[in-house]
């Protein structure tokens, strides 16, 4: 990817955006990556190559990067785009997309509590996604998490549909909601790199994507209260 040296010089970044086809959706048990494998000669403040994005599937994802010109469209960005099973979501102990009684009979059958044994029909691969909070064993902890994941029977995986998708039918609601601290709770944890931690991502966020679909917000322990 670059620039045509036309590209207005005042411009230090350029945008792209890469989208899913809007007439046909992918699969939403996929997971679909894009990583940066080349970055120009010259080129500083770029991410790092080997760095991945994962590309939401109802939704787009823009990336800045420092602007590079060139004529012959040989040497610029360069990406790599892979598409794998989309890994199971926190007490999805079947990879079945959702969390729900056959996932609470497997995750009975894999509670040890401290030091003790799963039952003989838990699986080493329900064992290991039944350890939610990767301590070892399967206890109260776990069990708390899974249920705070509950979502029943669902068709079809959860996917990440973000705030924006609110505003056409609750318009006045999200004016409202965007005001509050709840609005921005999800970026206490992103920018302490604990996004992807579900101990931390307690029952009350609204953000779902196909492989991070605990909800929750970081507790504020300055008010001892949970933004609302």
């Amino acid at each position: 990817m670059w620039a045509t040296p036309t590209y207005p010089s005042l411009y230090n970044v350029m945008s792209v955006t890469f989208a899913a086809s809007t007439s046909v959706v992918p699969p939403s048990d996929r997971a679909y990556l894009l990583e940066l494998t080349h970055v120009p000669d010259g080129i500083s403040g770029a991410d790092p190559i080997g760095t991945v994005w994962e590309l939401p599937v109802r939704s787009g994802l823009t990336l800045d990067l420092p602007t590079y010109r060139t004529t012959d469209g040989l040497t610029g960005y360069r990406f790599k785009f892979t598409i794998t099973e989309a890994e199971p979501g926190p007490g999805d102990l079947d990879n079945d997309g959702d969390v729900d009684r056959d996932d609470h009979a497997a995750l009975t059958e894999c509670i040890t509590g401290p030091g003790g044994q799963p039952g003989i029909r838990c699986s080493p691969e329900a064992l290991d996604r039944s350890d939610i909070d990767d301590d070892g064993s399967v206890g109260l902890a776990d069990f708390s998490m899974f249920t705070r994941s509950f979502t029943g029977l669902l068709t079809s995986r959860p996917e990440y549909a973000g705030a924006a998708s609110c505003i056409e039918c609750h318009e006045e609601d999200h004016e409202d909601w965007s005001g509050t601290r709840h609005a921005g709770a999800f970026e206490t944890l992103v920018i302490d790199g604990e996004a992807d931690n579900p101990v931390k991502l307690p029952v009350s966020h609204s953000r779902i994507r196909s492989d991070r679909w605990v909800r929750g917000y970081e507790h504020d322990a300055s008010t001892g209260k949970r933004p609302m």
